[in-house]
């Protein structure tokens, strides 16, 4: 899913009143706020606080529970932790898996990658 079909999913889904915004507002009305939104740099993270992403190390899938998502000059980075494979310290994940240690939304796309021989 792109960045402009979730943040229209997001705005569709956001409390207004006693409804959500998407039962107030026609569809085409939110994807006009989405474009506006978009095209003035509003960046959408992929995953939210106290999700979990599933990181690949040293060809072992770990469950990584996102902590902090943080913005920089660069893009964002996530800071997870896994206490039974890291300890308590933060893990470093970039969003693009530019650098870092890769990570899946899934599970399910972590095992795929696995047996696909992309872990970097």
């Amino acid at each position: 899913m792109n960045e402009r079909k979730r943040l229209i999913g997001l705005l569709s889904e956001a409390p207004c009143d006693y409804m959500t915004l998407g039962k107030v507002l026609y569809k085409h009305v939110i994807v006009k706020i989405a474009d506006y939104l978009l095209e003035h740099s509003v960046i959408i993270p992929p995953v939210k606080i106290g999700d979990t992403v599933y990181g690949i190390s040293r060809g072992v899938i770990i469950p990584i529970i996102v902590d902090k998502i943080l913005y920089s000059n660069d893009g964002i980075d996530f800071l997870g932790r896994n206490e039974q494979h890291f300890g308590r310290s933060f893990i470093h994940i970039d969003v693009n898996n530019g650098f870092g240690i890769e990570w899946y939304a899934t599970k399910a796309e972590a095992e795929k990658a696995l047996k696909g021989g992309t872990e970097q």
